[in-house]
């Protein structure tokens, strides 16, 4: 088989999203697109393009911004929960404005590198 087929299994989905290597992935990923720029639709493009090899749409970027967004508010507004997301690899008993950044790219990265258009480069 030259291209691996579309798939969209309860399991694979689970795997993409909660293992402990594709976190520390997305983890990383989150860190190149924040060091890239200081412009968030830069940086989001820049995340894009490197999980899908794709340029993303203003449509997309729109999605992507809304839910980085999103995820700054929540980790904001919960800081607990940013604490345990970011304990996965080190002990963080005080959060600053960088790690909640941090904590909400590597969501973002996360979601891109769950992409089909990632996964399958269909």
């Amino acid at each position: 088989v030259v291209q691996r087929p579309r798939t969209n299994t309860p399991l694979q989905a689970l795997v993409t999203l909660n293992d402990p290597q594709y976190l520390e992935a997305a983890r990383g990923l989150g860190n190149r697109m924040l060091q890239h720029s200081e412009d968030v639709p830069q940086q989001l493009a820049y995340g894009y393009r490197l999980a899908t090899g794709r340029t993303p749409t203003p449509q997309t970027l729109q999605i992507l911004n809304d839910y980085l967004d999103s995820e700054i508010t929540r980790f904001r507004d919960d800081q607990e929960a940013a604490r345990k997301f970011l304990s996965l690899k080190d002990d963080t008993p005080t959060l600053t404005t960088e790690q909640i950044q941090q904590a909400a790219y590597t969501l973002l990265s996360n979601l891109l590198l769950n992409l089909d258009a990632t996964i399958t480069r269909g």
